[in-house]
Formats: structure tokens, C-alpha cells, sequence
């Protein structure tokens, strides 16, 4: 799926500025796709179920599947919607 390639790219944009030795969670990555590449955030939801809640749990997987980052654990942080939820924590390769 297009959408899909061009989240990934943008998501390796995104790490590859963050510097090694800092820690991120998915919802620095969700915020950083609206803010500077909004235009493939919303053409992900659109061409998934429509609901930011669920595009943001497949956003947050595709972290992982770019192969830029790994796992470290959870975080607690801020959803788009301001309510402190759990979410990943990584780590820049």
C-alpha cells in the first residue's frame, strides 16, 4: 500500500533526526508526522479505518518495521487527545 511506504519514509526522516543517544516514544513520532508531514498522516488515516486511535496503534507498529529504531520499553505520555495512556519507548539504532 502506498500510504504505508510513504509513512515509513517519513517515520525514518523523523529518527534520523534524533539524536542517538535519546530515548522517544511513538507519540513524539504521531505528533512530528502532524506537524511536518501531515499531508501522509491524514492520507494514512484516510486509506485506513478513519479513527486516530487506530491509525495511531498502526503508526506506532510501523515505528518498528522501518528498521530505524528498536524497542526499550513504555513510557507514559499524552495521546493527541491529552489523555496520559501508555506507548512505546525507542531508541534511535
Amino acid at each position: 500500500m502506498e500510504s504505508t511506504s510513504q509513512l515509513r519514509e517519513a517515520i525514518g526522516k523523523i529518527i534520523r533526526k534524533i539524536p542517538k543517544e535519546l530515548v522517544f516514544d511513538s507519540h513524539y513520532i504521531i505528533d512530528t508526522l502532524i506537524k511536518d508531514h501531515s499531508d501522509v498522516y491524514f492520507d494514512f488515516i484516510r486509506q485506513n479505518s478513519g479513527k486516530a486511535r487506530d491509525v495511531n496503534n498502526k503508526i506506532a507498529k510501523n515505528i518498528g518495521h522501518c528498521g530505524l529504531a528498536v524497542k526499550k520499553g513504555d513510557s507514559l505520555s499524552y495521546t493527541i487527545h491529552w489523555k496520559a495512556n501508555k506507548c512505546a519507548l525507542w531508541k534511535r539504532k
